[in-house]
């Protein structure tokens, strides 16, 4: 397996684990939500299958910016998405932050 190949399938498994965070902190956990966060994972991930594809199939190199650009986009995702599943695992409620301090 190539290096391309691994690192590709990290940042597969890394945006995965972004979505099931959110997916986890979600209040109700019902099927229509589900179906929508696995069609966002798709449609991020999209663009990562293709290059992932043309470089499987092609015995040409494409070209690095392209590699690049796809890289990039997926890790900001990444990033936004970590940290909007971070925000909302560590969220306080302000009722309860308001009951915490009664006592």
């Amino acid at each position: 397996m190539s290096i391309f190949m691994f690192i590709s399938i990290m940042t597969l498994i890394l945006l995965l684990i972004s979505f099931l965070l959110i997916f986890s902190k979600l209040y109700r956990k019902t099927a229509t939500r589900l179906s929508l966060l696995i069609l966002l994972f798709g449609a991020v991930s999209f663009p990562l299958f293709s290059v992932m594809y043309q470089v499987r199939t092609t015995n040409y190199l494409i070209d690095f910016s392209t590699i690049g650009t796809v890289f990039f986009l997926t890790w900001t995702l990444i990033v936004i998405t970590l940290l909007g599943g971070i925000f909302f695992r560590f969220r306080v409620n302000i009722s309860e932050e308001s009951e915490m301090y009664r006592h």
